[in-house]
């Protein structure tokens, strides 16, 4: 009796031990599956869905290796929006420049979700008038809008911009805030015109009266 019992658990820990093998052989082709289809992707610039493919290496295996390929996935993937980003921002001002709205808000609508808390897309975007989108159309009022600016201040942080403003108003009570189509900083202007030279003339006489004698005209 005891030999037949013995046999049998000899038995079953034979199985068990095979069953185990069977199952990490089968886990471990999985894994590799998994890092291989990422390097190929990674391969290709698409980024995010080698990541998803680490991520799934991962919660098969841990190991400090995929770790690493993520957090390197994720400074590319950084990288890659910063640039697709500036491509966007580019082509739709290039659009925009050429009075080809339609084409211009495609492009400002991608960069937007791109980097939704960047301003510069939702102000070209406010520009484009929506009703109006035949490649020929105009941005709506653009003829009545007063298009150049004497500008005094270029900043990359919005509330340096402000301070300046502040400091202006009560000298030139027209000072505003744009952003510049073509670096997104923001530009403090004391005064916009509708003639490029009525706004030269402005600047010849005012160049004198401010503190750091740096005036020049932004075409908006």
């Amino acid at each position: 009796m005891k030999s037949f019992f013995r046999i049998f658990f000899t038995s079953f820990l034979l199985f068990a031990f095979f069953n185990f093998s069977s199952c990490s052989n089968e886990k471990d082709k999985e894994y590799q599956k998994m890092i291989k289809k990422a390097e190929i992707l990674k391969k290709e610039h698409r980024f995010e869905e080698a990541k998803n493919y680490y991520l799934k290496a991962q919660n098969l295996k841990k190991e400090n290796i995929i770790s690493e390929k993520i957090i390197g996935l994720d400074k590319l993937i950084v990288q890659q929006k910063d640039s697709l980003y500036k491509e966007m921002i580019l082509k739709g001002d290039d659009f925009f420049n050429k009075k080809l709205y339609k084409k211009a808000n495609e492009y400002y609508t991608k960069a937007q979700k791109l980097k939704p808390s960047e301003n510069y897309p939702n102000t070209m975007l406010e520009k484009i008038n929506p009703n109006n989108f035949s490649d020929s159309s105009t941005v709506a009022n653009v003829s009545s809008r007063k298009k150049y600016h004497a500008i005094v201040g270029s900043y990359k942080l919005e509330e340096n911009a402000i301070k300046r403003k502040q400091k202006l108003s009560l000298r030139y009570p027209e000072t505003s805030i744009l952003i510049s189509s073509w670096n997104g900083n923001y530009l403090v202007s004391i005064k916009p015109f509708k003639s490029i030279h009525k706004a030269y003339n402005f600047i010849y006489i005012e160049d004198d009266k401010l503190d750091d004698k740096t005036i020049w005209v932004y075409s908006e």
